[in-house]
């Protein structure tokens, strides 16, 4: 009886960790909007077989445009140049991710740990919806 009520356990403990961690195939979004200036981080993300397959990343200003190659192009050259590397910096985070399949494992790049920041919390809400 002993050996039947630990089986049991084990097989209902198996189930309850394998069930945790899963998450469901198909597309999910989370969206970060600042409460500063109300800039928005988008991330698109696609599982497949409980893993993320591929991450997109939109990031947009205040104003509603893409954070690019024209981010921060009208603030002055020092600025520009500031804006872009946090621009890259970001599109970096994307592959970070898919390479590590957990968002706190995705180290900040120079300049745009801010980014990182809005970029986990995007991706969390995705996740969740994908649990």
């Amino acid at each position: 009886m002993k050996k039947i009520l630990t089986a049991g356990l084990m097989l209902l403990l198996a189930l309850a960790v394998g069930c945790s961690g899963g998450l469901k195939d198909g597309s999910f979004s989370g969206v970060y909007t600042s409460e500063e200036n109300g800039s928005t981080t988008t991330v698109n993300l696609k599982i497949k077989d409980n893993k993320i397959i591929s991450c997109e990343l939109i990031a947009k200003d205040e104003q509603g445009n893409l954070k690019d190659e024209n981010y921060g192009k009208n603030a002055g050259d020092k600025n520009y140049q500031l804006a872009q590397k946090a621009v890259a910096g970001m599109q970096q985070y994307p592959a970070m991710l898919i390479e590590t399949q957990n968002v706190d494992d995705v180290e900040a790049v120079s300049g745009a740990s801010i980014s990182l920041i809005e970029f986990r919390i995007a991706v969390k809400e995705a996740l969740d919806k994908a649990r």
